[in-house]
């Protein structure tokens, strides 16, 4: 053994000094991980677990004055995927069709998010499943693990196409409705929302009818799989809302108009509700929650009738006659004309040799003051007229009924019409304005274009001296404008309008034989130049093709000594306002009063109770219960959002009413 060797002894002391100091800091760690930063890591792995997710909540409810339920909610079951298991089920997607029928578009969607993140998180494989596709699925769920069989809260619009354009309708979340939300600094509300209001008083209202996102938990495993779930805090109920809308009236119009494009207004003449604001043709709003097809969407678009457009403040048209009242009245105000002036008529206005201006009776209306050239609508008085003062005094004048605005009632997409001016036309259409658009313009023609609401509520101004803010969410009212007319010149308008319903009038029929006093103007409004025969005679309006005949107004007030409500109805190529229109309006002011007589306090709004309530186990009939661990999802969510509790009243969508929901 060499002296220079160190003795074997030492050798071990110096590997046992190093295991101990091995073991002291493995035991140091152990100690630190385990009971120092236990609770760390406790935490860390329970998130890892448990993931937290945003509960959509119940959408509030819409109902009419009376309390009917216009658009509720239902339950709707889908299939779903989380976008992580794209390829497996893509793979299975033949075998899944065998058991519940999957469209084209989902095999789409899991073929795109293979590839990139275009549908990242929740993919919907089919919507909607009836009873017996819920049970053939539950029957075949093992066979697919990775899909998710979801029952959410949907919208539901009992009444189809009833006030489609007033009440609109939700639709799915799209990229511009976040990118809007976001700019507005309201998309974290939204998480894991599946619907937003997209028109009508679904968008205006909805901050209100949205409610407060909630918050569960869902337990995972390896493979990320949702295994439960546990409410952590319940989502807060969206608020109802009531309309001014009455059901009776709404209806009553809405038939009436069925088969014509038109419109037609009923409100409140002095605080501007809406009782009535029908739009013809109409559409079912239920086919625009999951989306509407392509096949639909075609049809809307391309059908003769344009359905889609709410012509009751979309649509603007040209007043004709109906705009007299409104311009004798500003006269009036005005200084240009007073009560004593008298016009010859002749039968035509001449603005120069070669421009001529006809009335519409043949050799005129003889002396005529403001009273006759309302009731017996001579066109020559508002040639005159309009020559007289000019397109700009004019437009100052009616400005003041809110022509050439909208009136805010707080519907998407409402125009505002055009009050024609020299500068509007010049910077519009970059003309000049020439004398014979101001003859035109003098008689609600050419250029001139108002809504049937804004129709409607000038009507309300002349009844009641109050221009009105139109509504028909109640609960807004504000104060309308107060009109600067001397009573006087109120007076004799009013009375000149009260004749046009009686004998002498344009249009007697509207008047004959009411238990009410009615007044009103008619008016057609042309849609092309005059058409003359071989002959040079003018081809009467029956006789064009419909497309080319006048558009007919009614637009009027009743009682005319207490006014209550004020009407305008237009009917597109209706022809006469008297024979056409008028007939529709004075039916809607026959129900009005009938249903008063019937109901004095019709002012009232009457809640009707929910009609179906879900409980947590969801026993949805007695031939089909599903249990709550059934393998269908977000129990607990639709519990929350329809329990007895919240009153949500959600019924389930396989049913629609035909069987009761029951409690387990």
């Amino acid at each position: 053994m060499s002296a220079e060797k160190e003795p074997p002894v030492a050798r071990l002391w110096i590997a046992a000094a190093l295991a101990a100091a091995l073991a002291a800091l493995l035991i140091w760690r152990w100690h630190d991980l385990q009971v120092n930063r236990f609770s760390h890591f406790s935490d860390k792995a329970q998130k890892n677990q448990i993931l937290l997710l945003p509960m959509e909540p119940a959408r509030g409810r819409i109902f009419d004055r009376r309390g009917r339920e216009l658009a509720g909610n239902e339950i709707a079951f889908a299939l779903e995927v989380d976008s992580d298991f794209a390829a497996e089920v893509l793979g299975k997607m033949d075998a899944l069709s065998q058991v519940v029928a999957v469209g084209g578009g989902a095999r789409k969607k899991l073929r795109e998010a293979k590839k990139s993140s275009v549908y990242k998180g929740r993919i919907v494989l089919r919507e909607q499943l009836n009873e017996e596709e819920i049970s053939s699925f539950l029957q075949w769920q093992f066979l697919f693990p990775e899909i998710l069989l979801e029952a959410e809260l949907v919208r539901r619009y009992p009444l189809d196409s009833f006030a489609a354009h007033v009440i609109g309708h939700v639709g799915r979340l799209s990229e511009r409705d976040l990118k809007a939300l976001k700019e507005r600094g309201e998309k974290k509300g939204y998480r894991g929302a599946k619907f937003i209001g997209k028109t009508g008083v679904e968008k205006a209202g909805e901050k209100a009818l949205r409610g407060n996102l909630g918050v569960q938990e869902a337990q995972v495993d390896a493979h990320g799989r949702k295994l439960a779930r546990r409410v952590r805090k319940a989502p807060g109920r969206g608020r109802d809302i009531y309309l001014t809308l009455d059901y009776e009236l709404q209806t009553f119009a809405e038939k009436r108009l069925a088969g014509q494009n038109g419109a037609a207004v009923l409100l409140n003449a002095k605080t501007g509700a809406v009782l009535a604001l029908a739009s013809s043709p109409r559409f079912d709003i239920n086919m625009f929650t999951f989306g509407v097809s392509q096949k639909n969407w075609s049809a809307l678009n391309e059908s003769e009738g344009k359905p889609l457009i709410h012509r009751a403040i979309y649509g603007q048209y040209a007043p004709g006659s109906t705009i007299k009242p409104f311009f004798a009245l500003a006269a009036l105000h005005r200084g240009w004309r007073d009560l004593d002036y008298k016009y010859v008529s002749r039968g035509f206005f001449e603005l120069s040799p070669k421009h001529r201006y006809h009335d519409w009776k043949k050799g005129g209306h003889g002396e005529t003051g403001i009273a006759k050239s309302i009731t017996r609508s001579v066109n020559s008085f508002y040639y005159q007229l309009g020559h007289d003062v000019g397109i700009n005094a004019m437009h100052r004048g009616l400005a003041v009924f809110g022509f050439g605005n909208p009136t805010n009632i707080g519907l998407d997409n409402e125009k505002g019409g055009v009050l024609p001016s020299e500068q509007w036309k010049e910077k519009t259409l970059g003309e000049k304005w020439y004398p014979g658009d101001t003859i035109a313009a003098s008689v609600g023609q050419g250029y001139f274009q108002v809504t049937p609401l804004q129709m409607a509520r000038a009507m309300a101004a002349v009844a009641s001296g109050v221009l009105p803010r139109p509504h028909v969410v109640s609960g807004l009212e504000q104060p309308g404008e107060k009109m600067q007319f001397a009573p006087e010149h109120l007076q004799a308008v009013r009375e000149a309008m009260e004749a046009v319903t009686k004998p002498g009038g344009t249009a007697p029929r509207v008047g004959k034989d009411a238990e009410y006093s009615i007044a009103g103007k008619t008016g057609t409004a042309q849609v092309s130049k005059l058409r003359l025969d071989e002959k040079g005679e003018r081809i009467k309006n029956e006789n064009l093709p419909k497309k080319l005949r006048d558009h007919a107004w009614f637009v009027g007030y009743a009682p005319a000594d207490a006014p209550e409500v004020a009407v305008a109805v237009l009917v597109e190529n209706g022809g006469s306002g008297g024979k056409t229109a008028g007939p529709v309006a004075r039916e809607l002011l026959d129900l009005y009063f009938a249903l008063k007589k019937e109901n004095p306090a019709d002012d009232t709004v009457t809640v009707i109770p929910a009609r179906f309530v879900i409980p947590a186990r969801f026993v949805i009939s007695a031939r089909f219960v599903i249990p709550a661990k059934a393998g269908i999802h977000n129990n607990a969510q639709l519990a929350a959002n329809c329990g007895r509790g919240d009153g949500g009243g959600c019924v389930d969508s396989r049913f629609r009413g035909n069987d009761k929901l029951s409690d387990a």
